[in-house]
């Protein structure tokens, strides 16, 4: 029997716990940063505290050399008096100890001297991209003078996915002076808000007022002239002043009809009203713009140091570094016709919605009440169709059945983030976004002034390690699984085909693990899948059964599992350890650990030396009383 290895870093998600302590090389350059950050501020309080414990030592040193003078008084008398009357008296002997030389108490200048000589290159990984190096000419006129200038550009495609693309630098003589690593973040289609309307938990009831003919409201050719926002008084206070809409219609006549006199239809009055039933107000928009932002990172290896950037790159933009020009030439996305649905959210939460627009009142949908502003949705003064409800009347009284009005069930549905096969549709500081991966790809052209370009890609190949496919079928979330996927080189990129569809993942040496997304339209899946890596091909078998879920009730149990396992921290906090993560990233993981070692000894230095040299006088004290 063999055990298979996985990694290990991808299935820790704990912050400080023994195994992320025992499994170094999954420590972030943040938890590097904290631990010693922590290491510091515990030492400082030691050398704060150090007189107070200095004092309490001698303290007790004092007491218990009282102690020991009070019990040992009565020995000394006897002794004493035993020595005076001996004839001869015994000299004490002393033995010269050698005389040891005490070690530097702080070595933190030889520490330092090891920090400065100690050193490291930051490894890039190449992936295979595709890459197309053309030249361009660029001209401009000064006085009547063109001056053009000839360079080479690359244009690449790239994914998404994380990946190092590398464009070596060569001089007019063809030879190598530097190396450009660009890596493709995110792409985010960016959401332009445009309200709807608002609106509020509600419930939808009815009232109804039977009156004889003459008596009350009830007078001739009342039923007639009846608007639906009259209001009369045989209603109830909530049933007047609640938006609604008020009906009449004949009813029976003489005694047999609750007593009437007049043998004249009476008149049956009845109310559908709309009550709130809590204080939140729901906004309801669409996204009819969608504003496309590449996040991505550029550095720059010249022989005199290394310099990273972030950029953010914009169709038919060009974005400067340095002398390198970056324009994004165009972008390919799949179709996602999930983007024309409308949102809803509480101001906390955001979840997607069926398609919905002002002023059609649609019954059973978050379109049922609409708030035309939000002053309006707090006063209340909303509007509903009157075919909300479907009633029948009786002699005395009408009976109405009404939809549920209650706005926050949509809040539990498809509640975002909303993760599918080709997208992601999550929360993006004020507004939304759809983050697309798989299917994705944009085109940049690279220049730099006065420098040829080359491409870099490595040949490596690669090999996948997967689980059993779990989830659904012919459902939104789709089929899961599990992948681990080893690379012969550092890092390198495959392509994973299934049953038609493709995804992508990254591999590398020690075995990255990524979650995948397929969409099967049948319970029982079993099926041979291919990677495409840029050494070969190779394939691998996936099977499992999968279930036939609701979508509803599926993202109302994931939105209750995130409520209980997710606590988001305050925007400062999350600005913070951003700002701190992306500073300590642009340093080499091995050359923050021998950082952070060096620096525990130099803090904790003094300390071992203090205390070795207590134990080392108390054992020659110890010795001279034996002696």
């Amino acid at each position: 029997m063999t055990c298979p290895s996985h990694p290990i870093c991808e299935v820790l998600h704990c912050s400080l716990c023994v195994e992320k302590i025992y499994n170094t090389q999954c420590w972030t350059n943040l938890d590097i940063l904290l631990i010693a950050s922590t290491s510091f501020i515990l030492l400082s309080f030691f050398w704060i505290f150090k007189p107070v414990i200095f004092l309490f030592k001698k303290t007790m040193k004092l007491l218990l050399r009282l102690l020991n003078f009070l019990f040992n008084f009565p020995r000394r008398n006897k002794r004493e008096s035993k020595e005076t009357n001996s004839s001869t008296t015994q000299l004490r002997t002393y033995t010269r100890h050698p005389r040891h030389h005490r070690s530097p108490r702080h070595p933190a200048v030889f520490i330092a001297v090891t920090i400065l000589v100690y050193g490291a290159q930051r490894g890039n990984c190449c992936s295979d991209v595709i890459s197309v190096v053309s030249a361009t000419k660029s001209c401009s006129t000064i006085n009547s003078t063109e001056i053009c200038t000839f360079n080479e550009g690359a244009t690449l495609t790239l994914q998404p996915l994380g990946q190092d693309v590398c464009l070596s630098l060569r001089n007019q003589k063809d030879e190598h002076i530097g190396l450009i690593s660009l890596r493709v973040k995110s792409i985010h289609h960016i959401c332009h808000q445009k309200i709807e309307f608002f609106t509020r938990d509600h419930e939808l009831n009815s009232e109804s007022s039977h009156r004889c003919y003459r008596a009350g409201s009830c007078q001739p050719d009342k039923c007639d002239n009846t608007k639906s926002s009259d209001t009369i008084p045989e209603f109830s206070w909530r049933a007047s002043n609640n938006p609604g809409f008020t009906f009449c219609t004949a009813s029976c006549q003489c005694l047999v009809c609750d007593g009437c006199f007049f043998c004249t239809p009476s008149c049956l009055f009845y109310r559908l009203y709309a009550r709130a039933t809590s204080n939140t107000i729901y906004t309801i928009f669409t996204c009819p713009v969608w504003e496309l932002t590449v996040t991505a990172e550029v550095t720059l290896q010249l022989h005199t140091g290394s310099t990273t950037h972030a950029v953010t790159l914009r169709p038919g933009r060009t974005t400067r570094v340095n002398n390198i020009r970056l324009s994004l030439l165009g972008t390919i996305s799949p179709q996602l016709p999930i983007l024309t649905s409308a949102f809803i959210t509480d101001g906390t939460k955001t979840a997607m919605t069926t398609r919905v627009q002002a002023n059609v009142l649609t019954p059973q949908t978050p379109a049922q009440l609409q708030c035309a502003s939000k002053a309006d949705a707090i006063t209340f003064l909303c509007q509903f169709s009157s075919r909300a409800c479907s009633c029948s009347t009786g002699p005395y009284k009408a009976t109405c059945t009404c939809p549920e009005g209650k706005m926050s069930k949509y809040l539990q549905q498809n509640t975002l983030p909303l993760v599918s096969k080709n997208v992601i549709i999550e929360k993006y500081d004020d507004t939304i976004a759809a983050r697309t991966q798989v299917g994705s790809a944009i085109n940049v052209q690279v220049n730099m002034e006065n420098v040829k370009v080359a491409s870099i890609q490595n040949q490596g190949t690669c090999t996948i390690t997967a689980s059993t496919v779990e989830g659904c079928y012919s459902c939104l979330v789709g089929a899961k699984i599990t992948v681990v996927c080893y690379s012969t080189e550092e890092q390198t990129t495959a392509d994973i085909t299934c049953n038609k569809q493709h995804q992508i993942a990254t591999c590398t040496k020690r075995g990255k693990l990524t979650e995948l997304t397929f969409h099967f339209n049948s319970p029982e899946v079993s099926t041979s899948c291919s990677i495409s890596c840029p050494g070969g091909q190779s394939s691998f078998h996936l099977s499992g059964l999968l279930d036939y879920v609701n979508d509803a009730q599926l993202q109302r149990e994931i939105a209750v599992n995130s409520e209980m396992t997710i606590a988001q921290p305050s925007d400062t906090f999350t600005n913070v350890t951003h700002w701190i993560s992306s500073f300590v990233n642009k340093f080499n993981l091995s050359n923050l650990k021998f950082l952070l070692v060096c620096c525990i000894l130099a803090l904790f230095s003094p300390c071992i030396v203090s205390m070795t040299s207590a134990l080392r006088d108390n054992f020659r004290s110890a010795a001279k009383k034996q002696t």
